[in-house]
């Protein structure tokens, strides 16, 4: 079996799949596209899909390399809107030791060319991929064992090696980083990433339990005051770290042994008030059928909200992980997406790779499913 580099192993093994199969879908910057990944489960072929929600039709743009069923790693594709709405970035990665691909993609009205860009010997460059790379300007900056800044006009590359695995997430006008303390066992540290020199400035810091894995997402609030992060096991424990300031708010043990619970990436709502998650739970106590849901944390009132979106047997793990799927918020706050596009084990015999959007400004949330090929459904109510 081939080896886990260290980059990989501080997110610990049930965090693995997390990112490694990550799918997370794209608004476009007006809200009325979608982007994701979807996989051709006997090929493994990704194919980028674009999704018109207006006339609820699904375009596939450009398929990627497929892989070989049984790897130890399978592919990870992630894939986020440039600013202009005229251009998508697409990167990916076929091998946990080989190059990251990064796809600069026309997707408007715009007949710019297709470019394609290589970063080789990224070892760690997965963890580029858990969330969408940040962009400033013409730069797309990528994490991992080393941060790379890449011009996506020229192609250039500046780069800059750290003893352990950065993940990167943008907000506003900053990117902040996360990563394990390279010598405080157990504690994770976040902080800003200088753009220019791609030095690390350190801010918040916590200690995270031994028995927690990091699952390394984390959200800024809109604001920028305020930041969240979280931890589980693959037992269901999980815990929830809420800063403000320099300190630590609090934190909330939202997942226990007899009520498991996992979270996926985090998203602050745009009043700076709630937070979003993917979450994945047991359908009921002691049942073997997962349920994946869009949770909701309430902040001021204290209050959780779980949305149901789709269930997986036990059958449907044996491939996956629960913690594969990734929620986004539509640019005006209405609107939550989660897809399957990604999913290997899907036994539904509803069509297998579907879009999921929630309406967040409805009180009974409605959930739309959107195949990606055939007829939407209707709403239906959470």
């Amino acid at each position: 079996m081939k080896k886990i580099s260290p980059a990989i192993a501080l997110v610990g093994l049930a965090a693995l799949v997390a990112y490694v199969l990550a799918c997370r879908p794209a608004f476009s910057p007006d809200g009325r596209q979608v982007l994701l990944p979807v996989v051709e489960p006997d090929s493994g072929t990704i194919t980028i899909v674009r999704h018109e929600l207006g006339s609820r039709t699904a375009l596939p743009l450009v398929a990627l390399p497929s892989w070989e069923q049984g790897d130890d790693l399978p592919p990870m594709a992630m894939v986020r809107w440039l600013p202009d709405g005229q251009e998508a970035l697409v990167a990916w990665a076929i091998d946990e030791d080989g190059p990251l691909w990064l796809m600069r993609l026309p997707v408007g009205h715009q007949r710019t060319p297709t470019r394609l860009f290589t970063i080789r010997e990224f070892e760690g460059g997965y963890l580029s991929l858990i969330s969408p790379p940040p962009i400033q300007g013409h730069h797309v900056f990528l994490g991992g064992e080393k941060i790379v800044r890449l011009d996506l006009d020229t192609g250039a590359q500046f780069e800059k090696g750290f003893t352990n695995g950065v993940v990167l997430e943008e907000q506003g006008d900053h990117i902040y980083y996360l990563r394990e303390h390279p010598s405080a066992e157990n504690q994770v540290e976040i902080g800003w990433l200088n753009p220019e020199t791609l030095d690390l400035d350190p801010h918040w810091s916590f200690v995270r339990p031994e028995e927690l894995d990091s699952c390394m997402f984390f959200a800024v609030s809109r604001d920028e005051l305020r930041l969240a992060s979280a931890a589980y096991n693959e037992d269901g424990q999980c815990r929830l770290w809420l800063f403000a300031g320099h300190d630590s708010v609090r934190t909330l043990d939202l997942g226990t042994t007899n009520q498991p619970l996992v979270l996926g990436n985090l998203i602050w709502s745009p009043d700076n008030r709630s937070l979003l998650a993917a979450a994945f739970r047991p359908a009921a106590i002691g049942s073997d059928t997962t349920e994946v849901c869009l949770f909701e944390l309430d902040l001021e009132r204290d209050a959780q909200r779980f949305t149901p979106v789709f269930r997986m047997e036990d059958s449907d793990k044996e491939s996956t992980s629960t913690a594969m799927f990734q929620v986004a918020l539509s640019p005006d706050g209405r609107w939550a997406a989660i897809s399957n596009g990604l999913l290997h084990g899907d036994k539904d015999p509803q069509p297998s790779r579907r879009l999921f959007l929630v309406n967040l400004s409805r009180s009974n949330r409605p959930v739309t499913i959107l195949p990606l090929e055939g007829r939407v459904q209707p709403p239906r109510s959470g």
